[in-house]
């Protein structure tokens, strides 16, 4: 019995320890660090030995305290440290009664009010579950939150819109559009008023999956139910139209946002500037922007990177430059994306010198090259048929430990091809083979180029099963190339260009204006027609072209008319 009283003892002793080191004051530490600094003094100071200290008597309070001090100290760290490593579990529950430990009122009384209330301090409640539920939501598990909520409707407790949200959310967080909508209906049709939030988890959900339209129609549907629309609901449509380059779309969706008496912020109109850029509009872009600065809001590096974006498409280097000057006006500095769009509207139209400028102006500002700005400088002088610009910079590039991309090789093989320099397009080729870089069918057709204009023929076979060793898939740019290989040899191949055609057939490659151009130039207009006729063979949209012959037009309409 007395060993039964001392363990309880001691264990009310440590509880209340650890409550008192649990409200132990930022003080308590100032006078530990205070006592430290006494017998410090007193030590160093007065060159007084430790143990001489000690036996003053003057000091053995201040020397009881701080052991004191400095033992609770340490149990408390010790304490809190073995609190932080025992993991604490979510409960769903309120916590039961000890059935052990009941009370002389509770036995002596079984009354059904008692009864009820002990049921009520076990049951779980409507808050216990959605904190439950949102606790599934942020983890992902979609499966868990979904079981606890029917478990909640099974149990009599009515979900409210905190729950359905969080079941929406969970959902929409794996980008399962479907179920998200499915939720959201059944919150409807059980007379729960969605909210904002609701809405929105599925606009997100189905703006991630590109689908652009269901987005729209949720929003839509937001706005029908009499529920206000925010600057998240609309952001996220317009930025859906956006990536789609669907500017109408975009645009209508913006000026429903402002109509609306709904503030744009900078993500609403940096979408609708990038749609214009997508679609290589320099003048809308520009509108939006001003419209943006106009409403007073702040422009951002990713709002002008998309006006000079917009103004590169369309190989407009002076706006580009413009746009880019505006930015630095506006003391917002230009990142790598913002260069490498300036340096592309040079590459556009071939202006190396300009191209060349802006990407030494970056690496002034100390802005680090991507492999999109050297390929942009690349292929600035490929379209120049400058071959040893180009593979200068291509060798700039791995000297700057930046690694080159197909596009990068391509282009600089593209400049071989322009210039009929077959050798140095297989060199460059070969060091794109041994650095890992799998080719394009890109790539391909400009490394056939140069001996498809010299009529060897068998060269370009080799490259063409090279290309499909690699996977690659003959299009109607590589059968021109080819055709135009046989066109050019001595004598004319006609019989590799009918075989070739019947490989056309059987791979559905479509015929262009080209291919059938190069066709008739192997074997003669009528036996070209005649085979197309035979082999009915698919031709793809006319390009519109002003160099494109009005007689090649005139054939293939013949052709599809007979089709």
């Amino acid at each position: 019995m007395k060993s039964g009283n001392k363990a309880s003892s001691t264990h009310s002793s440590k509880n209340m320890l650890l409550s008192g080191l649990d409200q132990l004051p930022t003080g308590t530490w100032a006078i530990v660090v205070f006592t430290l600094g006494v017998v410090f003094f007193d030590t160093v100071a007065f060159q007084k030995p430790a143990d001489e200290w000690l036996r003053l008597s003057d000091h053995f309070e201040e020397f009881c305290i701080l052991t004191a001090l400095i033992a609770v100290g340490v149990y408390g760290v010790w304490s809190k440290r073995a609190n932080k490593e025992t993991p604490v579990k979510l409960k769903l529950f309120r916590k039961p009664m000890d059935s052990g430990a009941s009370s002389p009122k509770s036995s002596s009384s079984g009354s059904p009010k008692n009864s009820k209330r002990s049921r009520a301090d076990t049951e779980p409640s409507i808050i216990s579950y959605n904190i439950a539920i949102d606790e599934c939501a942020k983890s992902g598990d979609t499966k868990r939150a979904e079981e606890l909520h029917m478990t909640m409707g099974r149990a009599g407790l009515e979900a409210n819109v905190i729950s359905y949200n969080s079941v929406i959310h969970a959902c929409a967080k794996q980008g399962d559009v479907s179920r998200a909508t499915s939720w959201l209906q059944k919150m409807i049709e059980a007379g729960v008023e969605a909210n904002v939030i609701s809405y929105n988890a599925v606009i997100d959900a189905c703006a991630k999956s590109g689908e652009a339209d269901k987005a729209e129609q949720w929003l839509q549907a937001c706005l029908d139910a009499g529920v206000e629309a925010n600057v998240i609901s609309y952001s996220t449509v317009i930025h859906a139209r956006a990536k789609r380059g669907d500017l109408p779309l975009a645009e209508k969706w913006l000026q429903k946002m402002l109509d609306a008496g709904v503030e744009a912020n900078v993500v609403s109109y940096n979408s609708v500037i990038y749609a214009c850029a997508r679609r290589g509009d320099a003048n809308k872009a520009e509108y939006w922007l001003d419209k943006m600065l106009s409403e007073g809001v702040e422009a951002n590096v990713n709002s002008y990177s998309a006006a000079i974006d917009a103004c590169a498409k369309i190989g407009d280097v002076n706006r580009a430059e413009r746009a880019m000057s505006r930015m630095l006006e506006a003391k917002i500095e230009p990142n790598v994306i913002s260069f490498s769009a300036v340096i592309d509207s040079c590459a556009k139209v071939g202006d190396v010198a300009r191209a060349e400028h802006w990407l030494s102006k970056m690496l002034e500002a100390g802005v680090e090259a991507n492999v999109n700005s050297y390929s942009a400088v690349i292929d600035a002088c490929a379209k120049a048929g400058d071959v040893c610009r180009a593979e200068r910079w291509l060798r700039r590039m791995l000297d700057d430990q930046v690694e080159p991309d197909v596009v990068s090789y391509s282009a600089v093989i593209d400049a071989c091809a322009k210039v009929g320099d077959g050798v140095k397009a297989k060199e460059i080729f070969s060091l794109m083979r041994q650095k890992g870089v799998r080719p394009s069918i890109v790539t391909m057709t400009s490394l056939a180029r140069p001996f498809s204009r010299r009529g060897n023929y068998v060269e370009v076979e080799n490259i063409m099963q090279e290309m499909e060793s690699d996977g690659l898939r003959i299009n109607e740019y590589f059968v021109n190339v080819l055709l135009g290989a046989y066109a050019n040899a001595q004598p004319r191949q006609g019989a590799r260009a009918e075989a070739l055609m019947h490989k056309v057939k059987a791979n559905h490659v479509e015929v262009n204006d080209y291919v059938l151009t190069s066709l008739e130039k192997v074997i003669g207009r009528d036996q070209a027609q005649a085979l197309c006729r035979e082999l009915n063979l698919k031709f793809a949209a006319p390009r519109k072209s002003k160099s494109m012959k009005p007689r090649t037009q005139v054939n293939r309409s013949l052709l599809q008319g007979s089709i």
